[in-house]
């Protein structure tokens, strides 16, 4: 176990404007399921991983998600510009207050088993990601049509080589990108230089299209298959269909939680 030498980064600087009522009192990350807040289950399982060092960019509502943040022995960095910005702005942010060698990055609308981070930790490549095989059967349970809301995942010998694009079939789409990266020092130099050929500095680029220009510019991201044990929040239908599958006998293939959690 090597987490204690990582750090984790949870980008949530955004209001998550798609829960709409909810998101108006409440920052997206601060939204309970299961008795804990998505923030919450986020630390638990990066510390069930062996993460202890975390880090979450806030924005929206900053002030409600330092207070939690704090309990939690969870280092805040704010985003001012949230409004203006996305992900990859929060993520630059957030570098500038990292002391460790290598970090994990972090949606901060999904909720995953602690497993997922302990495969992404033990990755060796400068750059690693996960990603769902299963995700056809989640996207079924959120939209009546699963194609709405995909993007492309395309992979070749093993190798991604196609990320966020808008597919035009299923089988362009070989998984789905959870919202969990592994970056290391020369990793996040790649990150940098490819920021530099986006241009119009990083205030608006979204975190798959810096990928997809760093798979066009040749570097190699790793992958990680994984089946089900996550999900992300992005609307009140979610929220509803979750509660419903954890409430149910049968045992639900996208369940985040693990034994022994507290």
């Amino acid at each position: 176990m090597f987490g204690w030498l990582t750090d984790a980064i949870i980008l949530a600087a955004g209001r998550g404007s798609r829960l709409g009522e909810l998101s108006a009192s409440s920052p997206k990350c601060l939204t309970v399921i299961a008795g804990k807040s998505i923030l919450e289950w986020s630390a638990l399982s990066l510390k069930q991983a062996g993460i202890q060092n975390i880090h979450i960019v806030s924005g929206y509502q900053a002030e409600k998600v330092r207070a939690e943040a704090a309990a939690l022995n969870i280092n805040e960095v704010n985003n001012p510009d949230w409004q203006s910005t996305d992900m990859v702005y929060s993520l630059v942010l957030a570098l500038q207050h990292l002391k460790l060698k290598k970090f994990v990055v972090v949606y901060g609308d999904i909720l995953f088993h602690p497993q997922h981070v302990i495969d992404l930790l033990e990755c060796t490549n400068d750059i690693a990601m996960t990603y769902d095989c299963d995700w056809l059967n989640l996207w079924k349970l959120r939209f009546e049509e699963p194609m709405d809301d995909a993007e492309t995942f395309k992979i070749n010998n093993g190798n991604l080589y196609e990320i966020g694009m808008q597919p035009s079939s299923l089988a362009e789409i070989q998984g789905q990108f959870m919202g969990l990266l592994l970056f290391r020092p020369e990793g996040v130099l790649k990150l940098k230089q490819a920021l530099q050929q986006i241009g119009k500095l990083e205030k608006k680029v979204q975190l798959t299209q810096l990928l997809q220009t760093l798979i066009q510019t040749k570097h190699h991201i790793e992958i990680v298959a994984v089946r089900g044990r996550w999900c992300e929040i992005d609307t009140q239908a979610d929220l509803h269909t979750y509660r419903q599958q954890l409430n149910t006998p049968a045992k639900w293939s996208h369940d985040w939680r693990y034994p022994g959690y507290v």
